[in-house]
């Protein structure tokens, strides 16, 4: 019946809170819990969200939800995808949305340009994810299928990628294993800080219960 201003805008609702009318209202907290957990660990530092440089790699459904809620802190976003039009249109989204320039979308070829005056990395896409894409690393194109030869490239890219981010970044995956992600495992071996998907979860949850 009703949608959350901002859960309309990401175009995705992950709560339905029954209001006393007895309405239904959709709201989308998975940005907002992702989004708390990144502020913690800013926090740490004496650093905050507002004017910070933030690559996104993907566009997807979580994608929408972070990039939304981390630019409603004021951080200036620049999301990366393989197909360089659903960047854009989420930029573009975003931009619409809070009446001023605070995203811009570009291809996955401009990982090492954007990566490299950095503040923080995330990837919200499927690398790295269990299933197809598990062995490979968000820095790098993914070339299937997922040979050891292809696999080994990805990962070779990679690393040169991550030689070209500032020592003080924080890397990030939202993708939830039982161990780190090829991306996030490179990192913590370069000494990066890191973040995995499991605050999220747990933020993204508090915010329900705060909210119903």
């Amino acid at each position: 019946d009703e949608l959350d201003p901002l859960a309309r805008a990401m175009g995705s609702i992950n709560l339905i809170q029954k209001l006393p009318s007895g309405k239904l209202k959709g709201w989308n907290t998975d940005g907002v819990g992702y989004r708390q957990s990144l502020e913690n660990l800013l926090q740490k530092n004496g650093r905050k969200l507002e004017d910070t440089k933030i690559v996104l790699i993907g566009a997807g459904g979580t994608g929408n939800a972070v990039a939304f809620a981390l630019a409603e802190r004021g951080a200036q976003v620049v999301i990366l995808n393989r197909t360089l039009e659903k960047a854009e249109e989420l930029a573009c989204r975003i931009n619409e949305f809070f009446g001023e320039s605070r995203a811009r979308g570009a291809g996955e070829d401009a990982v090492v340009e954007e990566v490299s005056k950095a503040s923080v990395v995330i990837n919200v896409s499927t690398k790295g994810a269990t299933g197809t894409f598990e062995a490979y690393s968000a820095l790098a194109p993914a070339k299937l299928p997922a040979t050891p030869e292809n696999i080994s490239e990805n990962l070779s890219i990679s690393k040169k990628v991550l030689a070209q981010i500032p020592k003080d970044a924080i890397l990030s995956d939202v993708v939830l294993r039982s161990t780190p992600s090829p991306f996030l495992e490179s990192a913590q071996a370069h000494g990066f800080a890191t973040l995995d998907g499991v605050p999220m979860v747990i933020n993204q949850g508090v915010e329900a219960f705060l909210i119903i």
